[in-house]
């Protein structure tokens, strides 16, 4: 990342003259004029961060579908509702007999940390650590690393005190409800990666990873599966042919995955469990077995079961800067649901919920924005933007997105947890050069039909941030931050995503040339 918050309060410049910052939505709209956006409803926001002045106003005030860009209020809310040092914790405990309970038990409390063995985050921190680290001392990190690691511990416990046998694998994933998916998520897709369940407990993105490679044609394709759960059926109704058509299907509320279509080529996708909790528990149980050391069965800790704390074997933790990065550059919906949730058992101590997990977004952002603008047309159902029925407009986001920068304990990890212009995340193909401004935003796309009716939206909203002039001091503050939302909703199904992307390009493009223009004269004796 080129640029690093180092400001407590950016200090806004006031341009010589009168300037007239009307330039910038005057090319705004001159933009969207060539644009084929025919019966599209467009909304635009952009703000001076600095000095809060309007730049452009086009229908800002109109509450819109943010689609992905609703993360950008959920991961506001977790740094406000949880805390920049907040901490996910999995634990795995032995339960050794007492008074009440004669039985030898391991349990796993989950914490709803989305990222327990996420392979995506787990290769970047190995990556992390091995940069300075010599060749023949690299460390590896992976999901067989991180579940061999618990099973090595339950391992040597046991023979430290001399035990063969567990009775019972106790899971308390209570910290969430176990509703797993929301109502409004597309019924067609809940296999996808994108609709992953959100449970207590969560492992390796509660997805399978699956692999097809051709045999001989006609024949069924060699198909494997990782992680490999003892709890996952498969049936195999492919076969190796000259078109490519792999597809699989997991009948709703079960593990039984089926596999059908063609294979050409070497294909892989990833596929949603049910239930995940229950499917760790059995993958650890039977990695145990595995060992020698036999346990009975596997047990979901009751609703109102007291809370039971025993000799700490292992755990799992990760910060809440590295679960925001996940969220925002790479739109990780997992995340996103989970950050919900665990900000609804933060708030109620109650299982966290969909309910009750937006309500607490709800809650910081009105609290948040109380001063600055209503929030009363803000709608959130869920936390990652699936669901069509969340509404907040362009002017409430870059409200937002101001106030979170003038927060000096949330600004750095707000803003690096975002996609940055060319460099990363959604954002890594875009914009890639010409800018005057690093810009570090949240993307957003959904395309659907709700009750025979197309919905679809494609939005952007973050920051522009000018660098300080080379003659200024080490660490100087940026010259400018520039906040914009840019949405666009019921698009025509044929315009598709990827011409609203690149009108959105050109918006930002028109923003900057405007803005570096103008700082431009500034800076002119």
């Amino acid at each position: 990342m080129r640029w690093v918050v180092v400001s407590l309060v950016m200090v806004a410049s006031v341009l010589p003259g009168s300037v007239v910052w009307a330039d910038v939505e005057t090319r705004l709209r001159q933009v969207l004029g060539g644009a084929d956006l025919r019966e599209a409803v467009t909304g635009i926001s952009v703000r001076d961060v600095g000095s809060g002045e309007v730049l452009a106003d086009i229908a800002g005030h109109q509450p819109l579908i943010p689609a992905s860009n609703m993360k950008l209020l959920t991961t506001a809310a977790a740094l406000g509702r949880l805390g920049p040092e907040f901490v996910f914790e999995t634990k795995l405990q032995h339960l050794p007999p007492d008074a009440e309970d004669a039985r030898q038990r391991l349990l796993v409390r989950g914490a709803g940390d989305p990222a327990f063995a996420d392979p995506l985050l787990l290769f970047r921190l190995e990556r992390q650590l091995n940069a300075d680290r010599p060749a023949g001392d690299k460390i590896t990190l992976n999901a067989d690393v991180v579940l061999d690691r618990w099973v090595d511990a339950v391992v040597k416990h046991a023979e430290s005190r001399g035990l063969a046998r567990f009775d019972t694998l106790l899971i308390d994933d209570r910290v969430f409800d176990r509703q797993f998916i929301h109502e409004d998520w597309p019924r067609d897709q809940l296999d996808r990666d994108y609709c992953a369940q959100v449970a207590g407990l969560n492992f390796y993105n509660n997805v399978i990873d699956v692999r097809a490679t051709p045999t001989q044609s006609g024949f069924a394709p060699r198909v494997t599966v990782y992680p490999l759960h003892p709890s996952i059926g498969t049936t195999n109704l492919a076969r190796t042919g000259s078109r490519q058509g792999f597809w699989i299907g997991r009948e709703p509320g079960t593990n039984a995955f089926t596999f059908r279509g063609t294979v050409r080529t070497r294909t892989s996708a990833s596929v949603t469990v049910h239930d995940p909790s229950m499917v760790f528990a059995d993958l650890l149980r039977h990695r145990v077995q595995q060992r020698g050391i036999t346990i009975g069965d596997v047990q979901r800790i009751a609703p109102n079961a007291p809370v039971l704390t025993g000799i700490p074997l292992q755990k799992f933790r990760t910060t809440l800067p590295w679960v925001l990065d996940r969220t925002n550059q790479d739109s990780a919906n997992l995340y996103a649901e989970a950050l919900l949730k665990r900000m609804g058992f933060q708030l109620t101590g109650a299982p966290g919920s969909f309910a009750n997990g937006s309500a607490a977004i709800r809650q910081f952002t009105s609290q948040l924005l109380a001063a600055r603008i209503r929030t009363a047309g803000v709608q959130i159902a869920d936390g990652s933007g699936l669901s069509h029925r969340n509404r907040v407009s362009p002017k409430v986001l870059t409200e937002l997105l101001i106030a979170m920068y003038q927060q000096p304990r949330f600004r750095d990890v707000y803003v690096a947890s975002l996609a940055e212009a060319g460099e990363s995340g959604t954002l890594r193909r875009r914009l890639e050069r010409g800018l005057s401004a690093d810009v570090f935003a949240k993307t957003g796309f959904i395309s659907r039909k709700v009750n025979g009716t197309h919905v679809s939206a494609s939005c952007i909203s973050g920051y522009l941030i000018y660098p300080a002039s080379e003659n200024a001091q080490p660490n100087a503050a940026p010259t400018r931050v520039i906040a914009f939302s840019l949405m666009f909703n019921n698009f025509a199904p044929k315009s598709g995503n990827r011409a609203m992307k690149k009108l959105q390009d050109q918006l930002i493009d028109a923003i900057d040339d405007v803005v570096s223009t103008q700082l431009a004269l500034q800076a002119t004796p």
